[in-house]
């Protein structure tokens, strides 16, 4: 199938990561099917609201309906940002870590001047003030790791289930369409080609496989 005619799905990175680092997922994604298309923004330099307008200007240039999978904190981006794209651009959205209800070690690290800074500007809007809300652009899929281990866990005493960085209930989302929580870390799911699986099935048919 030719590039152009393939499903297209945007890929939105964490914190301290870029777009390439999607890549493995990225991979899997093409041959399940789909366009892997990475969106890389500015975590530390600029605001949430700042990178969610680059990606609503990223798609502009893209046929749509879109797909949009996101990690971690790219996932409180594509909130923000599927408030302003039309609903007829978005076809189905995967967060996979995403501390939709905020995240007990960002609130750690910013209680301290010392570690306040590693967080950036994006955490500090997105996370530590009023946070984006899921406004049921698309159809939902929420993706949990309880791995216990990552650096996190250096900063932060994350609530139990964890990937070891944030908690499997910081990732809940109401009006989502499906979750599923893996035996990943927070960092193993841009690898983890079950994470990849699990994707794949939600951007196919509207819901996770049978684990």
């Amino acid at each position: 199938m030719r590039d152009e005619n393939r499903p297209q799905v945007v890929l939105v990175h964490g914190l301290y990561m870029a777009g390439w680092l999607l890549t493995p997922l990225g991979r899997r994604l093409e041959r399940c099917g789909f366009r892997a298309i990475p969106f890389t923004y500015h975590d530390l330099r600029w605001p949430l609201s700042r990178n969610a307008e680059l990606l609503v200007h990223f798609v502009e240039g893209l046929p749509g309906p879109l797909h949009f999978v996101a990690h971690s904190l790219g996932g409180l981006v594509v909130i923000e940002a599927l408030r302003h794209l039309p609903p007829a651009r978005v076809s189905r959205v995967v967060l996979m870590g995403t501390p939709y209800q905020g995240c007990r070690v960002a609130e750690q690290l910013a209680h301290f001047a010392v570690t306040r800074w590693m967080l950036g500007r994006s955490v500090r809007e997105g996370l530590l003030s009023a946070r984006p809300r899921w406004n049921g652009a698309g159809k939902l899929g929420v993706i949990a790791g309880d791995r216990p281990m990552g650096l996190g866990m250096i900063f932060g005493r994350p609530p139990r289930p964890h990937d070891g960085t944030v908690g499997v209930e910081e990732t809940h989302i109401p009006d989502a369409a499906d979750s599923i929580v893996l035996h990943v870390t927070h960092s193993e799911m841009l690898v983890s080609a079950e994470v990849a699986r699990q994707v794949c099935a939600f951007l196919r048919h509207g819901r996770f496989a049978p684990i």
